[in-house]
């Protein structure tokens, strides 16, 4: 328990909860408890199998009164996490956790009163997906069996590289995973031109490490790395994407933009904002910062400044980066890219809802790209409810951050936004013909087999159509609505699964598409589409 207040039944006291997994009483005389750098001796105890000890501080011993309890000068637990350890008299580390308040899933239990809990003792695999908050009704179980305990809690672990970044003399890379691995079990398959080798460490917190030491001398070109078998500590292989490497090169303005914005997100704390490298070039983004800024005499001011990140993370060619307090929920909310293109930062500048300014800055804090954007650069037939959790994107890199024209709301498509992904507004032809076809042409929803649903797919010349999409029978009577008032990307398809308004299978035979689409100007178009169901 870090974060006691408010209260719900027990007492306003931080305590730490030891449970004995063995099936041996342990003395746990001249132990040794840290919290971060801070440590206490425990005096003699006994603490039997399958019991619990209850440690807290001696500032407490008139409010806390639970059994199996003892008082220790130790330090504060923090609210925003901390590194705690239990380690025997000869200095060997038993147990260590480095909790977090975004341990907690209940975001109100996350406002305080409630304890985490671990779930299941006997799974050393995981770390913050085996912790959560209590379950009891007095916000924590001290020195009673957890009321989340389920000892058949092993879930399948998706071990994810979490970030890449390398040290200032370009010697060593860094490959951070999600989770803790099988540190023996490493092979990597590359065609760097050297001698290298390899060592890795599973952290407090979780995740892991694996450290490759390089020449940098052989690194003037692109360098691959994959991951081969590697083994989550369960066993359980752990399917990586190769990670392509190489020299950095300084960005200058242009080099690297903003991207992408979401400022007025669904859920507090889930703005973002996403940056682009724009070269072919790999671009570290060691010390860059994102702010507000103002213009004062025709020149730029900045505030709310906001390091990125002290480490050398490789921004990508052609690649993103998203900036954002939340990673977790932008990831689980949009369909989004891989997680080494996030960076969760502590906080963001200043992110209004109607309008804001932001602003790129490289290490020196020079400029290199700046946006305005306003709640009306979003496409106007879109209500403003509906704009709530839709980003705004810019539709083409090279042309200017500040010109309105280069920005559109997100397509409907992809959710209202495309973290870390091609921008649903991004042409990817010159083509200034819109394109649809019926993909299969014959399909057989009664068959629970192959080609039980049919798509349209689209493809438009610019962003920004709003498309009604009907079904009807070839005697021209009415079937189903596949989509009203839709915002369309440049790319995408509209799903038909063989079933009528009234969710039954109508006849076989043939069928069309029609659509309806239209822009801002008043623009008006019709398509007709022909599939058939059988």
């Amino acid at each position: 328990m870090f974060d006691p207040s408010p209260t719900v039944k027990l007492a306003n006291a931080e305590f730490i909860e030891l449970y004995n997994n063995s099936k041996e009483s342990i003395n746990l005389e001249n132990w040794t408890l840290s919290i971060n750098s801070k440590s206490t001796t425990i005096a003699k105890y006994i603490l039997k199998s399958g019991e619990y000890l209850t440690i807290t501080s001696t500032k407490n011993e008139e409010l806390f009164f639970e059994v199996n309890t003892i008082y220790l000068k130790i330090s504060s637990l923090n609210n925003k996490g901390a590194k705690l350890s239990i380690s025997s008299p000869n200095g060997v580390i038993i147990d260590e956790v480095e909790y977090s308040p975004s341990w907690h899933k209940n975001k109100l239990k996350a406002n305080g009163g409630w304890s985490l809990e671990l779930i299941n003792p006997n799974n050393d695999c995981l770390t913050k997906d085996n912790w959560d908050s209590s379950e009891s009704n007095e916000g924590g179980t001290p020195g009673r069996e957890n009321s989340i305990l389920n000892p058949n809690f092993y879930p399948e672990i998706k071990n994810n590289i979490s970030q890449i970044y390398s040290n200032d003399d370009f010697d060593k890379l860094f490959i951070e995973l999600e989770h803790h691995i099988n540190t023996s079990s490493i092979d990597i398959e590359t065609n760097y031109n050297g001698n290298f080798k390899t060592d890795a460490v599973n952290n407090s917190d979780g995740s892991a490490i694996i450290t490759l030491h390089l020449r940098r001398s052989s690194l003037n070109t692109k360098v691959f790395f994959t991951l081969l078998n590697l083994e989550n500590c369960d066993g359980s292989i752990i399917k990586t994407d190769s990670i392509w490497i190489g020299e950095f090169n300084d960005a200058e303005m242009g080099n690297v933009v903003i991207n992408e914005v979401l400022f007025n997100p669904i859920e507090s704390g889930g703005e973002f904002v996403e940056i682009f490298n724009n070269t072919q070039n790999f671009i570290s983004i060691k010390n860059f910062s994102i702010a507000n800024y103002n213009y004062r005499n025709e020149s730029s001011s900045f505030e709310n400044v906001k390091l990125i990140s002290s480490k050398n993370i490789f921004l990508m060619p052609m690649s993103y980066m998203v900036l954002t307090k939340n990673t977790d929920y932008i990831s689980s909310t949009y369909k989004s890219g891989k997680l080494y293109y996030f960076v969760e930062l502590p906080s963001l500048p200043r992110m209004n809802n109607d309008e804001g300014k932001l602003a790129l800055l490289d290490a020196s804090l020079n400029c290199i790209d700046k946006i305005a954007y306003y709640n009306d650069m979003h496409i106007s037939l879109m209500k403003d409810e509906k704009r709530k959790g839709v980003s705004l994107e810019r539709i083409r890199a090279s042309n200017p951050s500040l010109d309105f024209e280069n920005w559109t709301s997100a397509s409907q498509s992809c959710d209202g936004a495309t973290p870390a992904l091609i921008n649903s507004a991004s042409p990817i032809n010159n083509e200034s013909t819109n394109h649809f076809k019926v993909s299969p042409e014959v399909f057989h929803p009664r068959q629970g087999t192959n080609n039980t649903i049919t798509e349209l797919l689209y493809k438009m010349d610019k962003p920004g159509y709003i498309a009604n999409v009907k079904i009807f029978n070839s005697n021209g009577v009415f079937i189903k609505d596949i989509a009203n008032n839709y915002l369309m990307s440049i790319e995408g398809s509209f799903i038909w699964d063989g079933n009528d308004f009234n969710n039954g299978i109508p006849s076989n035979g043939i069928y069309i598409f029609w659509v309806e689409i239209f822009d801002i100007e008043g623009n008006v178009k019709v398509y007709k589409k022909i599939v058939v169901l059988s």
